[in-house]
């Protein structure tokens, strides 16, 4: 019955009025930066945010080094608040054709199995983001959207728990400190996860995804200590250098793993949670965003990955057959073969038939701030 209705559930605003609020932060925050360097680098800021309405991820995504190079260290305080806006265009690029379709009912699927007053952790950028345009819409607001990808940068969380959340954002000093006290305390005890972690001059470092996804799996740990009466749960992604050796202690109800229970969970069905997720995501004879591709498949793999290190089987299989199917099923299209016409609408602008190869995902985000999608 829920499937049932998701159609009718009202959609999402077009791709300029999800980006304002995120704009205008970003511009608010600008004025704080000195007269002179506004004067130089207005033009090369407002050039690079054009794109994000009037062509593709590949093309911004390819012109971030130069944009970055221009805009020089005094730049990096809004680093994140770009990001921020970056992502809002992406997921609307992964929603091709239809996004102001496609993303509500996503998002609306995947909500479903989210109890009231949760805290979400999502791993992957495209779920996240199509999760945080949903509450735009002032859908499910109360649940506590975060990327777990990002929960180790401090200007990323300054900028999505805002003033709701401001008790725990002044704590966040305080959860980072027992974070690196528990790593440092693993490492010593031999955990192979961990022993790339080391203290120089007085600072804690750690490079490396792997490295920085076990340590956010700590750090979502702690956050959810400090709202114990909400449930945490956590949908992860497994990219390329990802890890998931700490999860594995993780336990699974339907899309997502249980970070904290909460009061209570309700049992849910993996498959028909994700079967859910993939009729809107990726429908059957339609064109599929690489993205979008991406978002699904490496969830997927990361679910499978866990439970078989857990020594489930028949789960495992299922999951890695249904998305097979699916994939032969569509059409995947690759973020350089759309453009945006003149009415401001996505079409496809290469190859007319045929699939497109699902491209490694290499975009300004993993460099910018060590969060993988």
């Amino acid at each position: 019955m829920s499937l049932c209705l998701l159609p009718f559930l009202s959609v999402a605003a077009s791709r300029e009025p999800a980006l304002k609020p995120h704009l205008d932060r970003l511009w608010s925050r600008w004025k704080d930066l000195p007269p002179e360097y506004q004067r130089q680098n207005r033009l090369a800021l407002e050039n690079y945010l054009a794109l994000f309405t009037s062509t593709n991820g590949a093309a911004w995504n390819d012109q971030w080094t130069v944009f970055t190079t221009k805009m020089g260290p005094e730049f990096t305080p809004l680093y994140a608040d770009v990001i921020e806006s970056m992502k809002i265009a992406e997921v609307y690029e992964a929603g091709f054709p239809n996004p102001d379709e496609k993303l509500p009912r996503v998002a609306d699927a995947i909500f479903l199995g989210v109890p009231s007053n949760a805290l979400l952790f999502i791993q992957n950028d495209v779920f996240e983001t199509a999760l945080t345009l949903r509450q735009q819409d002032g859908k499910r607001k109360d649940v506590l959207v975060l990327n777990s990808s990002r929960v180790m940068d401090q200007s990323y969380l300054d900028i999505v728990l805002g003033g709701a959340y401001q008790a725990l954002k002044l704590g966040l000093t305080n959860l980072t400190k027992r974070v690196f006290e528990e790593a440092l305390r693993k490492k010593q005890n031999g955990d192979p996860e961990f022993q790339g972690v080391e203290i120089a001059g007085g600072k804690f470092h750690a490079d490396g995804i792997k490295l920085i996804t076990s340590l956010s799996l700590l750090m979502m740990r702690e956050i959810s200590g400090t709202m114990p009466d909400r449930a945490a749960l956590f949908l992860p992604s497994l990219p390329d250098g990802g890890s998931f050796a700490n999860w594995t202690t993780l336990t699974n109800t339907g899309v997502f793993f249980v970070v904290a229970p909460g009061n209570s969970l309700p049992e849910r069905s993996l498959l028909s949670d994700w079967d859910a997720i993939l009729e809107p995501a990726a429908p059957f004879g339609r064109q599929l965003h690489s993205e979008m591709a991406n978002a699904i498949g490496q969830s997927m793999r990361a679910t499978v990955a866990i439970l078989t290190v857990q020594g489930q089987i028949e789960a495992p299989r299922k999951l890695r057959n249904l998305w097979a199917e699916r994939l032969k099923g569509v059409k995947v299209i690759d973020s350089k073969d759309i453009r945006i016409n003149k009415e401001g609408k996505m079409v496809q602008d290469g190859p007319a038939n045929g699939s497109q190869p699902i491209r490694s995902q290499t975009n300004p985000t993993s460099s910018a701030d060590g969060s993988s999608r």
